[in-house]
């Protein structure tokens, strides 16, 4: 099998949902891929002249080997489109594809040659969307036969505004048209999309995580940590991007909070990349940390007694399911969370606690203590990468299986 994998991220970045999926197709289906990276979808803003200097830095760490470890594997190569990010235009989208010749002949010539598993065109391979842009509706022109896998993520338009928004908008719309199937990751995404044309599986967020470290959470004594006095260095924690669904003065006021309370000397430790300005007012217990590899949370969360997801409420976050959730849990720590997207559909049985019922003084801090012990075995099985992806593995097959008896009869 062959797939055209137009991804939402680069390759070399940390690993995430994408690389996770093609991953999987790769083990399962012996797939071997193009990961396809696209030109801006919006236009330019000025404060992309204040991240620039970030864009820089960022982009030296990913050259030196933050993507996943089989990135450079024989399976797979990449494919970065050039292009202007004039997207949302019709001029812009049409000098795009002038640029593009080169790259689509040189993919119409891959999936033409038989690969190593003795596949070509129409022989079971795939494009699967990630993102929703000009790239992959014109790759779905030039190569209709293929069938379309279209994986939504986030309700992607709320990321931008005016005309970008309208153009990513559109893309969707067309996108779901000419879907053979649509996944999507969070289950207000499945009450949005359960009613199009193509069939649509929620695909949920998952847990990766490696044997060894598996074996490490299984094997540690239970509670996960135990304090003589829990009011004096206390920890809350959240690993994960500081970005614009970051709530700040969500932060603040569980401080305020804290201090009503009698706490002292709690931290809140903030682990992640920073994009965007920090607010003046942060507290003093507020501390900010770089991010660490994915294999190296783990560690970080050791530390934690309370794991924090404090996101704004909007229409962004409403279609969250946050893979921090599943990596929290599988650390042994209670959750106090905003009650935003499929987070608030969760609750104490979950392990997951109201920052605002907390505020309200509807819950006690002890209560969210007690959930500090590992889930049950199942947990680890039910919600890995693996078996979240099983849910798809019948459409794919069926769909190979028709173009496999297709060649057979011509």
């Amino acid at each position: 099998m062959k797939v055209l994998y137009v991804s939402p991220v680069p390759l070399q970045s940390v690993a995430q949902r994408p690389h996770h999926f093609v991953l999987w197709l790769h083990q399962r289906f012996k797939a071997e891929l193009i990961w396809i990276e696209t030109p801006p979808i919006r236009y330019p803003q000025l404060s992309d002249l204040h991240a620039l200097p970030r864009g820089l830095r960022k982009r030296r760490l990913t050259a030196k080997g933050q993507g996943p470890l089989w990135a450079n594997e024989p399976w797979i190569r990449r494919m970065r489109l050039p292009g202007l990010p004039f997207e949302p235009s019709a001029l812009g989208r049409s000098l795009n594809r002038l640029a593009w010749h080169a790259k689509v002949a040189s993919i119409e010539a891959w999936l033409e040659n038989v690969g190593s598993n003795g596949d070509a065109i129409n022989n079971g391979s795939w494009l699967v969307v990630g993102r929703p842009c000009q790239a992959a509706l014109y790759l779905h022109q030039r190569f209709p036969a293929l069938p379309l896998l279209y994986d939504v993520m986030d309700n992607m338009a709320a990321f931008y505004v005016g005309a970008s928004r309208r153009w990513v908008e559109r893309c969707d719309a067309a996108l779901v048209k000419l879907a053979t199937g649509i996944l999507v990751s969070s289950r207000s995404l499945f009450n949005r999309y359960q009613a199009s044309p193509a069939p649509c599986y929620l695909v949920p967020n998952g847990l990766a995580i490696e044997s060894q470290a598996m074996k490490r959470l299984l094997d540690r004594p239970t509670p996960l940590k135990v304090r003589a006095d829990k009011r004096k260095g206390l920890v809350f924690g959240y690993v994960g991007t500081l970005a614009s669904w970051f709530d700040w003065a969500l932060i603040e006021s569980l401080c305020d909070r804290l201090y009503a309370q009698g706490y002292e000397r709690f931290r809140i430790e903030l682990i992640g990349p920073l994009h965007g300005q920090l607010p003046t007012n942060i507290p003093p217990e507020v501390v900010i940390k770089p991010a660490v590899a994915q294999h190296l949370i783990w560690d970080s969360m050791k530390e934690f007694d309370i794991a924090l997801i404090p996101f704004k409420k909007n229409e962004l976050t409403l279609f969250v399911d946050p893979v921090k959730f599943y990596e929290y849990r599988a650390a042994g720590l209670p959750v106090m969370s905003s009650c935003f997207g499929d987070m608030a559909l969760r609750g104490e049985e979950d392990g997951v606690f109201y920052i605002e019922s907390f505020l309200e003084g509807k819950i006690e801090l002890s209560s969210v203590l007690r959930k500090s012990h590992d889930p049950e075995p199942s947990f680890y099985s039910a919600v890995n990468w693996e078996s979240r992806f099983l849910v798809i593995e019948g459409i794919i097959t069926k769909q190979n299986q028709v173009v496999s008896r297709t060649k057979a009869s011509t």
